[in-house]
């Protein structure tokens, strides 16, 4: 610490002097702060971040619906049951197979699909 002896003040009129204390004549210890930088300030987001991507090149996009309702493939693969909307599929031709165990009724469609594309595919299976 660094002590500063700093000159007393002279007194006005009327005011007395201070009563020597426990501390008195004893130096004043000047310790010097950190300074801690200021918060930094940033703008509130307007709301929540949203990535929107582009369709994926060489991908469109099958929605499949049934009466009463099937289980529903796609070249092979089991992808659910009927509604299916928007499912992503590689362009070019696409096998669909709707099954309905409870009618005993199969229908399969060939779908052509083209990139960024939606198509539609429905069925009676009653």
């Amino acid at each position: 610490p660094v002590a500063v002896e700093l000159p007393a003040a002279p007194l006005d009129a009327g005011q007395q002097e201070p009563a020597p204390g426990p501390d008195a004549g004893a130096a004043l210890a000047v310790v010097p702060r950190p300074v801690e930088p200021e918060p930094e300030e940033r703008p509130a987001p307007k709301g929540p971040a949203v990535r929107r991507e582009s369709p994926k090149r060489g991908v469109g996009y099958l929605s499949v619906d049934a009466v009463p309702w099937a289980k529903v493939l796609i070249g092979g693969n089991t992808i659910g049951e009927t509604p299916i909307y928007a499912y992503p599929v590689k362009e070019g031709e696409a096998l669909v197979v709707l099954q309905n165990p409870e009618t005993g009724k199969e229908v399969r469609k060939k779908v052509r699909v083209v990139s960024g594309q939606k198509s539609v595919v429905k069925a009676d299976l009653r």
